[in-house]
């Protein structure tokens, strides 16, 4: 990650007013059910929902004014989602989800 510093002296050489330092984090985590037995079928791994999928993401952002490094805002995000889904289809659902 960037040290807010770093990103002033970057910004200063550019002949820049303001700099919007940000980072982005996620995490995706998916957990079986009793159901999962059933995914030894073709059709219990596309019916059955056997998989409990969940995404975590994160965002925060600064603005900082480059000369005096006074910091003009700040924000943050979070997103939190969890759903069911099929052992074949677990994937599918985690890029729907993080969408």
């Amino acid at each position: 990650m960037i040290k807010a510093y770093e990103g002033q002296l970057g910004a200063a050489r550019q002949y820049l007013d303001a700099v919007l330092i940000y980072e982005v984090f996620s995490r995706e985590n998916s957990e079986s059910n009793i159901l999962t037995v059933r995914i030894l079928t073709i059709i219990g791994g596309y019916i059955l929902p056997s998989k409990a999928v969940a995404i975590e993401g994160f965002a925060n952002a600064l603005l900082i004014d480059v000369l005096q490094a006074y910091p003009y805002g700040t924000a943050s995000a979070t997103l939190d989602k969890k759903e069911m889904t099929t052992s074949f289809g677990k994937f599918e659902k985690m890029k729907e989800l993080s969408g």
